[in-house]
């Protein structure tokens, strides 16, 4: 299983202005790097599995554990998950 953990993100550069009523109006759609904010939190499972962190591009990253809890790395988004 993948499994993708999510925050907010913006691309490095993002601009706004505010146009009135509340709205804002994106005067800057900046660029790559996306900015995410820091992850932090706990996945259990019903058993032990297999983690392995993974890059932004799906690659394995650090090494793989075995655990029925994961608990979440600041700066991954993804993890493959197996059962043992």
């Amino acid at each position: 299983m993948l499994l993708q953990v999510m925050s907010e993100e913006k691309n490095n550069g993002f601009q706004t202005q505010p146009s009135g009523d509340g709205l804002k109006r994106i005067t800057n759609l900046g660029r790559d790097p996306w900015m995410v904010k820091e992850l932090s939190g706990t996945v259990s499972f019903g058993s032990a599995v297999r983690v392995q962190p993974l890059d932004f591009n799906g690659y394995p990253s650090g090494s793989a554990s075995s655990s029925s809890e994961l608990k979440l790395a600041a700066k991954t988004v993804y993890y493959l998950i197996t059962r043992e």
